[in-house]
């Protein structure tokens, strides 16, 4: 079997969860494993598919058979999607089957890959820990979680790249997330993300500043985004038409005190069908990927 092999030791340090590297296995023609998208909202679900396409059975861990690793501004961190007291007796993928896993992607905001120990020649009723031998490690394609479920699923948001820093010559000098604005649908929506120094309703160059319709947003450990100050065009901002299928560039203006702010971050834009929606009125709302800054 093909699967790429990794010391024990590092599998060990992965499978308690310690601030290791994502192991270097890679899916090869025999034992895949992966997900359904690369792009989830957090109202969506998961699938996780490990498929057998060698000739003889596999075998998976008993209690958490698959694990998973996130991207934080330390690295990759790897964890089990169960903690278990107990091992559990392995889990057998015949040849020529699949085991998959469904799993909520609100739980998962960020960057992750999944990955799976993977073994052969267990016997029956054992654990993986006696008698089986360890074949190596199989991950799936990266994927990211974004948004929640009151996204309205119109403009697509993504950020010119995942990872930053406040490195002098990152974010410590623009001070600026770039990313890419579409509207998919088919119908013009209206925000206020435009330059007001700028007369035209029509703009390539959109913003996420100070009493705009675009937010940042942090993760926080209690398991929701809490909405960061974002800085200040000189003069001011104003409404634009976001036209069907059309692309803009995004420009999210950092305000200063957020250099000592790290974690995983997405931006927010809210939009309306009309350019003069009535006060009170509920927008409509879209998320960017998420991206990590870290020191």
């Amino acid at each position: 079997m093909k699967i790429s092999k990794m010391v024990f030791v590092v599998f060990a340090l992965l499978v308690s969860g310690c601030n290791a590297l994502l192991p270097p296995g890679e899916n090869s023609g025999e034992v895949t494993l992966f997900v359904n998208k690369t792009s989830y909202s957090g109202s969506d679900t998961i699938l996780v598919t490990l498929q057998n396409n060698g000739e003889e059975p596999v075998f998976l861990g008993g209690c958490s058979p698959i694990f998973i690793a996130s991207l934080t501004d330390t690295g990759w961190n790897a964890a089990p999607l169960l903690i278990c007291v107990w091992e559990g007796l392995a889990q057998k993928v015949e040849a020529g089957k699949s085991m998959q896993q469904i799993i909520p992607a609100a739980h998962y905001p960020g960057t992750h890959k999944f990955f799976a120990p993977v073994y052969a020649e267990c016997p029956d009723n054992e654990p993986v820990s006696t008698k089986c031998r360890f074949l190596g490690i199989v991950s799936s394609q990266e994927f990211i979680v974004g948004g929640q479920q009151n996204a309205g699923g119109n403009l697509e948001i993504a950020t010119e790249r995942r990872q930053y820093s406040w490195h002098a010559d990152d974010l410590g000098s623009s001070r600026l997330v770039r990313a890419t604005l579409v509207n998919k649908s088919d119908q013009t929506f209206y925000a206020r993300l435009g330059d007001a120094m700028i007369g035209s309703i029509d703009q390539d160059v959109l913003h996420v500043a100070h009493g705009s319709h675009g937010h940042i947003e942090q993760w926080q450990a209690a398991s929701s985004w809490r909405e960061l100050p974002p800085s200040i065009l000189i003069e001011g901002v104003r409404f634009v038409a976001l036209r069907p299928r059309q692309s803009h560039r995004l420009l999210a203006h950092l305000y200063s005190s957020q250099g000592n702010e790290t974690g995983q971050f997405r931006l927010r834009v809210e939009y309306f069908d009309r350019i003069d929606p009535p006060e009170g009125a509920t927008p409509k709302m879209d998320y960017s990927n998420v991206f990590t800054i870290a020191r």
